[in-house]
């Protein structure tokens, strides 16, 4: 599902080069829950950022689901980007002044808005929602507000999300529903990838892969790959 070939991501400054990323190489297959960790600037971000075609590597390839994202136009990449990966923040990103059901509506692809709201109604029943889809962002709790997020994410029933640390601003109990939401995803199919500093959002993921200074250091099975 997302192969990158010795990808780089440097960044040029006054003082030189930055190499956020240095000659990258790793493979996700369809249907992997798959953790990212290692210490900040270590180019986990970075990294979710060419995976998501939001950023073109300045040296190698990053292919996912299938397409050469160096081979797409800006138009295409932003169409693929809608209809295959859905991201979550840290910090949410909902637009506070839209109420729940039309920040989730944000990512309705074009002709297809019925549809789309049918699915956010039913998204937003399952998250625990239903009864706060009228409610602006800051009416919601960091909870709600992530969960708000979550479903926006997975309304074009992407193949693939991208999570950055999606409970880093989040108390244990509602991290612990955002984490359950990211599983019942992957149980039914999707790909996760999901960066994080925090042990037991690390323990969902079957495989951790561990990033040090821009490179792949580590890549191993995670706590719930070694319980099955």
């Amino acid at each position: 599902m997302i192969e990158l070939c010795d990808v780089s991501q440097i960044y040029r400054t006054a003082h030189g080069e930055v190499r956020a990323l240095d000659r990258v190489s790793l493979r996700i297959g369809e249907g992997e829950f798959v953790a990212i960790r290692g210490p900040s600037g270590s180019g986990k971000t970075t990294l979710l950022l060419v995976v998501g075609g939001l950023t073109l590597p300045t040296e190698g390839d990053a292919i996912v689901a299938g397409r050469a994202l160096k081979s797409l136009s800006r138009a295409e990449r932003a169409r693929f980007r809608a209809s295959e990966i859905g991201f979550v923040f840290q910090t949410f990103h909902l637009l506070p002044y839209l109420n729940v059901v039309d920040n989730v509506l944000t990512a309705a692809l074009d002709g297809r808005r019925r549809e789309a709201t049918a699915r956010a109604e039913l998204l937003l029943e399952r998250f625990g929602l239903a009864e706060r889809r009228r409610h602006r962002p800051g009416q919601l709790s960091a909870g709600e507000r992530q969960r708000a997020a979550l479903a926006r994410a997975m309304l074009n029933e992407p193949r693939i999300l991208l999570a950055d640390e999606p409970t880093g601003n989040l108390d244990p109990e509602n991290g612990r529903i955002v984490l359950d939401l990211l599983g019942q995803y992957n149980r039914e199919g999707g790909t996760v990838l999901l960066v994080t500093h925090e042990e037991e959002a690390a323990s969902r993921a079957a495989r951790c892969i561990r990033m040090e200074r821009g490179r792949v250091v580590a890549a191993d099975a995670g706590l719930a790959a070694a319980e099955r």
